[in-house]
């Protein structure tokens, strides 16, 4: 996929599992599992997609590239502001 900071392969992968076709949410009624949002910016496009439950394989394999991409990445705290 790329490797940290590589943002053109995370879109072009996201393109290619059909991202941007996908629904804008997929969930239910329920509030005690989590959620994941991903957003991608290509191309002249802006798609953002919630998926708590019901999601498509290639939105999770999405995500799963993703989380790999930016495990290497330093994280560091940042204090909010008043």
């Amino acid at each position: 996929m790329g490797q940290a900071g590589d943002h053109g392969g995370a879109a072009a992968q996201g393109r290619s599992l059909g991202f941007f076709g996908m629904q804008e949410k997929y969930d239910a009624d329920v509030t005690d599992l989590p959620s994941t949002t991903i957003r991608v910016v290509a191309g002249g496009k802006d798609k953002k997609v919630m998926g708590r439950i019901g999601q498509p394989a290639a939105f999770k394999a999405l995500v799963i590239q993703v989380e790999e991409l930016l495990l290497p990445v330093p994280w560091k705290p940042v204090r909010s502001e008043p």
